[in-house]
C-alpha cells in the first residue's frame, strides 16, 4: 500500500479503535481519558501499517486483533 492509502485506510477503521479503546477503558482508573487511549492507538495502528507487509504477514484486521488478545492476556 502506498502512504496515503495506508493513511485512509487507518481513518476508516477508526470505529474500531473507538469501540476498542472504550472497551479497554472500562477497566482502567478513571484518570485514563478515552481521547487519549483513542490518539494512542491510532498512532500506533499507523506506525503498524508501515511495517505492516501483506506478502509476509496475515491479514491486517487479523494482526490488530491478534496485538489485542495478547495485550488482554498479559
Amino acid at each position: 500500500m502506498q502512504k496515503n492509502t495506508k493513511m485512509i485506510w487507518c481513518f476508516n477503521n477508526m470505529p474500531a479503535v473507538r469501540a476498542m479503546a472504550f472497551r479497554f477503558k472500562e477497566r482502567l482508573p478513571s484518570s485514563v481519558d478515552v481521547n487519549d487511549l483513542i490518539s494512542t492507538a491510532l498512532e500506533e495502528m499507523i506506525k503498524l501499517s508501515y511495517r505492516y507487509d501483506k506478502e509476509q504477514n496475515d491479514p491486517f484486521l487479523k494482526v490488530m486483533k491478534l496485538m489485542q488478545l495478547s495485550k488482554e492476556i498479559s
